[in-house]
């Protein structure tokens, strides 16, 4: 099984547990492995997506902050 088949059949079973939850038929759902298993993975994604937005936003900050010569243009004569 795919990712992506995974994740279509995770987004098709949340719809049709929040619809029974909504008509009050039930009050409670149990989970079964494949439930827990795509909980899982978006607490997983989800953190590693967070991780990664952190660490561009520290690298944009020190680029941003460190003056590096090699982003600054020279005004010194280079003899052309």
């Amino acid at each position: 099984m795919s990712l992506k088949e995974f994740a279509s059949q995770d987004d098709s079973l949340t719809a049709s547990i929040q619809l029974t939850l909504g008509s009050a038929g039930l009050t409670e759902f149990p989970l079964g492995e494949q439930e827990i298993l795509g909980g899982h993975l978006h607490v997983t994604a989800q953190a590693w997506v967070w991780a990664y937005q952190q660490e561009q936003r520290a690298l944009m900050a020190q680029a941003a902050h460190s003056g590096s010569p090699r982003h600054e243009r020279r005004t010194g004569s280079s003899g052309s």
